[in-house]
């Protein structure tokens, strides 16, 4: 059969040394008559993902010698067998050619919690299907019953009570405040929520809308729930934020395995392979940039890749004031790679970036350079909403914005997780 597979690159963001070894595979003839077609699929499908994980992942050195494995294993299994110790990011999920998966749920982004009583419970961060904006708001608690979200509260002693005739605001006004302008003394601050590093032309048109609005001096970027995604527009973002006088000028460096830095250095005549990114600096960029000294950028543990590369490139250059709590620490990208033939896509991690200077940052997270709660007792925008009124505060020149400290919920674990209730099939840098 011919070979036809799509390698679909979805730039993300780590780190390795690579030897350049041919895979050794056993023969499909070995083991095809062990199981039937379950084993059969199995095995083409693990030894496709074998052979591109030697290939392709940061890691490959580590990746155990295949006579040591079972390519008649279960497909996750398998993958999770190839993977390096250093590695938290990398992972398998259902091809949408063979599995189109819906959420139970629809229209909620959460962050989890384990209660009291050791049981899973849920709080809404946004409420993004504007039909269920009636029924639910910023703040509110649920469990899942039958695959179906039951409104509650927490009680004093950290424990979920179901409460889903509590009485609800017959409606109220939710907004992404994506094009906003403060007034902080003499000062103008545009407020932008960014959830995800997926079109450049969103960042441009919400940019656009601020410069309509009048003089920015000041920019808050909320990133609070972007886990990240594609490099390129995380690139001409930055191209917008940082100042002009270092448009051109070099943003982040990416380093591969072994071989595809050879590979890269054979291509670009000599060197080391790395590759180099720049700032935009085209006429579009340099019309939209709006020339500013510093940013703010507000962050949790959810603030992840992309989000964290825009910290990390963007402070060789300029100050940029961090307000929050610890980000997530991914410090690597990838690649999804998928085949029309197999059930299942890879999502390894292939590189690892560092600034302009050439250093990382630390795989634990970045510190906050001020701690604030993620108050989920005000919606979004809101000035008295805790994130955005230390951000602000800091502007003004309150110094109790650099007092603001990190806060525990009595009887609740605080988040185990950040979910969306809608499921895609893409990769986050």
């Amino acid at each position: 059969m011919k070979l036809r597979y799509l390698i679909c690159i979805n730039l993300f963001l780590i780190c390795s040394c690579i030897k350049e070894v041919e895979p050794v595979l056993p023969s499909s003839g070995d083991i095809t008559q062990m199981d039937g077609d379950g084993v059969t699929w199995k095995y083409d499908q693990n030894r496709w993902t074998y052979s591109q994980m030697k290939s392709m992942y940061f890691w490959t050195e580590d990746i155990p010698d295949s006579t040591s494995l079972d390519f008649s294993a279960d497909s996750f299994v398998f993958f999770e067998s190839l993977l390096s110790d250093k590695d938290r990011f990398s992972y398998l999920s259902a091809n949408p050619g063979y599995d189109n998966k819906v959420a139970l749920y629809e229209g909620l982004d959460y962050y989890s919690y384990v209660d009291s009583s050791g049981d899973l419970v849920y709080r809404v961060i946004r409420v993004t299907d504007p039909l269920l904006r009636t029924q639910w708001k910023r703040g509110d608690w649920f469990v899942l019953r039958d695959g179906h979200p039951v409104r509650g509260y927490i009680t004093g002693q950290g424990e979920f009570k179901e409460d889903s005739d509590s009485a609800r605001p017959s409606k109220y006004y939710i907004c992404d405040f994506t094009d906003t302008l403060y007034r902080v003394g003499d000062k103008s601050v545009g407020y932008v929520i960014y959830e995800d590093f997926d079109l450049y032309a969103d960042f441009a048109r919400i940019l656009h809308s601020l410069r309509e609005k009048g003089e920015m001096d000041e920019l808050i970027l909320d990133l609070r729930y972007n886990p990240g995604g594609y490099v390129e527009v995380c690139r001409k973002i930055c191209s917008l934020i940082v100042p002009p006088q270092y448009l051109g000028q070099l943003f982040q460096i990416q380093e591969h395995n072994d071989i595809q830095n050879r590979k890269a250095a054979q291509a670009q005549g000599g060197g080391n392979g790395l590759d180099s990114l720049y700032f935009s600096d085209d006429v579009r960029t340099k019309q939209l940039n709006f020339d500013l000294d510093r940013v703010y950028v507000l962050t949790t543990r959810h603030t992840a890749s992309a989000s964290e590369s825009l910290i990390h490139c963007l402070r060789p250059y300029m100050e940029v004031i961090t307000v929050g709590s610890v980000s997530r620490g991914k410090n690597v990208g990838g690649r999804t790679i998928s085949d029309e033939r197999y059930r299942y896509s890879l999502h390894p991690i292939t590189f690892q970036y560092m600034d302009a200077e050439g250093k990382l940052f630390s795989s634990d997270g970045m510190e906050p350079d001020i701690y604030a709660e993620d108050d989920l007792n005000h919606e979004l925008g809101d000035m008295d909403e805790s994130m955005l009124a230390t951000a602000l505060r800091h502007i003004s020149g309150d110094s109790c914005g650099n007092k603001a400290h990190r806060s525990e919920r009595s009887g609740i674990r605080y988040p185990v997780e950040y979910g969306k209730s809608s499921i895609e099939i893409k990769n986050n840098l």
